[in-house]
C-alpha cells in the first residue's frame, strides 16, 4: 500500500490527468485511491473475493478474468464451480488470483480501467 495520505480533491487533479501518467504514477494512483475506500469491493457483489473486475483491452489476447486486487495488482482471477451442499446453495467453488504477463501498452490500459472503477466506488 502507498504511504501517502491524499483527498479526494488531490487525486480528482491527477485523475484528469490519466494519460499522462507513467505506468508506476498509475500503480501509485491506485493504491491511494485504495487507501481511501473504507472497504475493498467484492467481486460480483461477494464477500469472500476482494477484487474488481476489469474489462478486457480490445483488440488482444484472451487474458481470462483481470482483476485488480486490494494490493492494486493485476491478476487473472480463476473460479472453479463444482457441486456441493445443499446448505450452500447446491454448489461450491475454489478461486485462485494468479500472476499475469501483460505487455507494457496492457498494463498501462488496465491500470487506467482500474482507476476509473475504484474511483467510482470511491464516489459513491
Amino acid at each position: 500500500m502507498s504511504s501517502h495520505k491524499s483527498t479526494p480533491d488531490d487525486l480528482s487533479q491527477r485523475i484528469e490527468a490519466l494519460n499522462y501518467l507513467s505506468c508506476e504514477e498509475l500503480l501509485t494512483l491506485i493504491e491511494e485511491i485504495i487507501d481511501l475506500l473504507d472497504v475493498f469491493p467484492g467481486f460480483m457483489g461477494m464477500d469472500t473475493i476482494h477484487a474488481v473486475e476489469l474489462e478486457p483491452m480490445p483488440d488482444t489476447p484472451d487474458r481470462g478474468c483481470l482483476v485488480v486486487t486490494p494490493s492494486g495488482n493485476i491478476r487473472e482471477l480463476a473460479i472453479d464451480i463444482m457441486p456441493g451442499p445443499s446448505s450452500l446453495g447446491g454448489y461450491d467453488y475454489t478461486e485462485d488470483i494468479r500472476d499475469v504477463e501483460l505487455s507494457s501498452e496492457e498494463l498501462i490500459w488496465y491500470r487506467k480501467q482500474a482507476i476509473k472503477l475504484l474511483w467510482k466506488f470511491l464516489k459513491e
